[in-house]
C-alpha cells in the first residue's frame, strides 16, 4: 500500500508572487518609509533652524551685544601705557578688591585659604 495523492493539487501551479509582493521585501520597504520619514524630518528642522531660528539668533545677539569699545576708552582704563583687554580689566577689579579685604581682614582671607587648601586633600 502505497500514500499517493489522486490528483495534483492547484497550490503546486500556482505562479510565485512579484518581488514586491514578497513578505520579506515588504519588511524592507515598510522600514524605508519609516526611515524616510525621519530623514524627512530631520531635513525639515535642518532646514527650520538654517532659515529661521539662526537669523533670529543672530539678531537677537547682535542687539544684546555690548556697544564696542573704542581705543581712546582702553588707553584710559590701561595701566602704565599697556592696552587693557576686557578680561583684564574685571581681574584687576578683583586682585584689587581681594587686596583691600586682605589688608583689612587678614583672618577672613586665611580661612578662605585653609578651606581651599584642605578641599584638595
Amino acid at each position: 500500500m502505497v500514500n499517493t495523492p489522486f490528483a495534483r493539487a492547484e497550490q503546486d501551479m500556482l505562479p510565485d508572487l512579484p518581488w514586491w509582493k514578497q513578505s520579506d521585501i515588504l519588511e524592507y520597504i515598510q522600514m524605508a518609509k519609516t526611515a524616510g520619514k525621519y530623514l524627512l524630518m530631520a531635513l525639515l528642522l535642518l532646514i527650520l533652524y538654517l532659515r529661521v531660528l539662526k537669523p533670529m539668533l543672530k539678531k537677537l545677539s547682535a542687539s544684546m551685544a555690548p556697544p564696542p569699545v573704542s581705543q581712546n576708552a582702553q588707553l584710559q582704563h590701561a595701566d602704565a601705557g599697556v592696552l587693557a583687554l576686557p578680561g583684564q580689566r574685571n581681574y584687576q577689579e578683583n586682585l584689587s578688591r581681594a587686596q583691600k579685604m586682605a589688608n583689612e581682614d587678614p583672618r577672613v582671607v586665611a580661612n578662605i585659604v585653609k578651606t581651599w587648601v584642605g578641599s584638595n586633600e
